[in-house]
């Protein structure tokens, strides 16, 4: 996504949203191991609230 930086004088210059990436290793109960991933912010929380998608071996 991109967009416009606003320095104190409103001037604009261009500049990329980055996703806010992290690395986290979750534990799956079904197989006994811990999965790294890289997911999003937005993406733990739902993984939080959900739980794993079947195909990582969780149950949601």
């Amino acid at each position: 996504m991109f967009g416009n930086q606003r320095s104190f004088s409103m001037r604009a210059t261009r500049r990329k949203f980055n996703p806010d990436l992290q690395s986290k290793s979750i534990y799956v109960e079904e197989t006994g191991q811990f999965v790294k991933v890289r997911v999003t912010a937005q993406e733990l929380r739902t993984i939080d609230w959900i739980g794993l998608p079947d195909s990582c071996g969780g149950t949601a």
